[in-house]
């Protein structure tokens, strides 16, 4: 059954993330994971915990687990983390285990089949309001706001906070707004918007600069980046206003299951990018809502020249072989190990 409502608020208590487009971000070897924040790896917890209880399947040893719950091996954990090594997974589960976020344990008294568990799952993913839910491996996931806030807060108090290149990817898609009257210009297309910004959806480099610990000129290349790699479109205005930001095919992406009406009402991603709903020029619509706020546009737009990032929606057979994680396909399927 597909979503009554396609929609993301910029107060919504939780984000729909898409497993495919997740794990194929952490596939991508183009870019780094090495950060003080960890919010990428913590992600990673919510797409591997189970939706209903079920049967982990370990080297011939059945382990139960429950909502909320994931059974793995370190080494298995530490790809899905995108650590180093299996040392340094240990170390962002301690992290994790030391902010209230996460509870983990030996399985069955094998020291190297680790059982995590989400404190509060259940509150923040179990009925979040939809009538269309994701099964163990499929789908999407839910991400708690809120938990995202208590990982900010907690790493800030221990240090200096620096986001890693996959956490900035991940934050940029949990502030993604689509279709909410107190942001303009989100209800033509979707739009990057942080708080505190008075419904104006433009950055400039320096606001994500100071968000992600960086400099500038780093938040000016790694936004050149994504753009590059199809994965965000970027929309210039006149003089320093800033940019608009637009993740790339974000409807087909969550709503997989509504692209035909995506194109009836053409209102796709059409700001250039490959396998857009309607590739062309900014929506008329969209500009009339930034003009309503007294913004001038710049006659050019930039586009993103290249395939979304691994191109997601390709066949399984087709997909690179890297090593991570693939969770199954359905509640009853044994195992999640794929050493």
């Amino acid at each position: 059954m597909a979503p009554n409502y396609m929609k993301q608020t910029a107060f919504a208590p939780f984000v729909r993330i898409q497993r495919d487009w997740f794990w194929d971000l952490a596939y991508s070897d183009s870019f780094r994971n090495e950060g003080t924040l960890h919010l990428f790896s913590f992600t990673a917890l919510f797409a591997l915990a189970r939706f209903r209880a079920g049967q982990a399947k370990i080297s011939g040893r059945e382990y139960a687990v429950e909502p909320g719950q994931h059974v793995g091996r370190i080494s298995f954990l530490r790809r899905a983390l995108r650590a180093c090594s299996k040392e340094e997974a240990l170390s962002v589960l301690d992290s994790f285990r030391g902010a209230g976020l996460l509870e983990y344990s030996p399985a069955g008294g094998d020291p190297g089949v680790l059982r995590l568990e989400i404190p509060g799952w259940k509150r923040w993913c179990e009925h979040p309001g939809y009538n269309y839910y994701s099964r163990t491996g499929s789908g999407f996931f839910f991400f708690p706001v809120e938990a995202g806030k208590r990982l900010l807060l907690e790493t800030g108090k221990r240090g200096r906070l620096l986001f890693s290149e996959l956490d900035a990817v991940v934050d940029l898609w949990i502030h993604t707004v689509l279709d909410d009257p107190s942001v303009r210009g989100s209800r033509s297309m979707p739009v990057v918007y942080y708080s505190g910004l008075d419904g104006s959806p433009l950055l400039s480099c320096s606001y994500l600069a100071d968000r992600w610990g960086w400099s500038k000129m780093a938040a000016g290349r790694f936004l050149a980046k994504l753009e590059r790699e199809g994965v965000i479109c970027r929309l210039l205005f006149s003089g320093k206003l800033g940019t608009v930001l637009s993740p790339a095919a974000y409807r087909e992406t969550l709503w997989e299951g509504c692209r035909g009406d995506c194109r009836v009402r053409r209102t796709g991603e059409i700001l250039g990018t490959v396998r857009s709903v309607y590739p062309g020029p900014v929506p008329d619509t969209f500009l009339a809502e930034i003009r309503d706020g007294g913004i001038r546009v710049f006659p050019g737009a930039s586009h993103a020249k290249k395939r979304p990032l691994a191109e997601w929606t390709a066949p399984a057979d087709e997909a690179p072989d890297a090593g991570l994680p693939r969770v199954p396909d359905t509640d009853t399927e044994e195992g999640s190990e794929h050493e």
